[in-house]
């Protein structure tokens, strides 16, 4: 996983843009155990990395275009995670 995580007492998190209003909340809610610090994790990218979810590879019979980005020469996208919108 590619990405950033910031460590934030309460005093800290309370300045903090909070659009949702989940975080105050957050800092209201009464309970037996009060957190002394939150962590921020922001996830640019992750990678799967549990064999079950890797698709079976079999060897097929073509001609690989090495050092080339064109999706259709590369195959990619097999876990269509990529956007289909053809406006982006």
């Amino acid at each position: 996983m590619n990405g950033r995580a910031e460590i934030f007492s309460k005093q800290e998190l309370e300045t903090l843009s909070d659009p949702s209003g989940k975080i105050k909340i957050a800092l209201r809610t009464s309970s037996l155990r009060k957190p002394i610090s939150w962590i921020k994790i922001e996830v640019e990218e992750a990678y799967i990395h549990c064999s079950k979810h890797i698709p079976l590879m079999q060897k097929q019979d073509k001609n690989i275009q090495w050092g080339t980005d064109d999706e259709k020469q590369k195959g990619g996208n097999f876990f269509s995670t990529k956007n289909n919108d053809p406006l982006t």
